[in-house]
């Protein structure tokens, strides 16, 4: 059941990938069941079983096939951002399945889920090592980081730069052919929807309050 839904969800999510855009809003309809048709509404995650439909780490690997799939799954993980936002990732679209009260959020935006480089955990993506940072004394925030190869590099920021900043930053310094990244700062890896938080928030407080003192 787990393998074929799976399956099935993949070849779903590249037709509707492959397809040009009238197709597309064929193939939404029949999503959403508008259709007066013997197809069949809605996504192959009608076929899971109501515990793989309820299950988060399933649904994740499901919506990475086919983002529609929001659609079928337990109406308690469409209030998921996480989920929500993996759907959005994969399917623009599928932003529409979402809870009500998803759907205006800034950071689910299908503009800024494709505008944001932190990779999702389990997605296959290079990793970047972040820290320390620091305050310079002429303003800004510098940050070293290192690859999983052990290549390191110092990036300077403004004041206001955030993580997202950081994880476009280090895809250009390294030169890594995706568009996404792992971050790991202090051990923990970055999610996301962590792509607004401040950068400033790395720098220890005794350095901070050392740079302001030097400035």
């Amino acid at each position: 059941d787990r393998e074929i839904v799976l399956e099935a969800l993949a070849q779903q999510g590249q037709a509707f990938q492959d397809a040009d855009a009238f197709t597309r809003e064929l193939i939404l309809r029949d999503v959403r069941g508008e259709h007066n048709t013997v197809r069949q509404e809605g996504t192959a995650m009608m076929h899971a079983s109501e515990a793989l439909r309820c299950d988060p780490g399933f649904v994740l690997m499901a919506l990475r096939q086919h983002g529609l799939a929001l659609r079928d799954v337990a109406p308690e993980l469409k209030s998921n951002r996480v989920l929500v936002r993996e759907a959005v990732r994969r399917d623009r679209a599928a932003l529409e399945f979402a809870h009500a009260d998803l759907q205006d959020d800034p950071e689910l935006q299908p503009e800024c889920v494709w505008a944001n480089r932190i990779a999702s955990e389990g997605a296959a993506a290079p990793t970047v090592t972040v820290g320390p940072a620091a305050r310079m004394p002429e303003g800004g925030i510098e940050v070293a980081v290192s690859s999983s190869g052990g290549v390191t590099a110092e990036l300077q920021f403004e004041e206001g730069a955030t993580m997202g900043d950081l994880a476009i930053a280090a895809i250009a310094c390294f030169g890594f052919e995706g568009d996404t990244v792992h971050l790991h700062a202090s051990g923990d890896g970055v999610r996301p929807l962590d792509v607004a938080r401040p950068l400033i928030h790395l720098v220890p407080a005794g350095l901070e309050s050392k740079a302001l003192a030097q400035g």
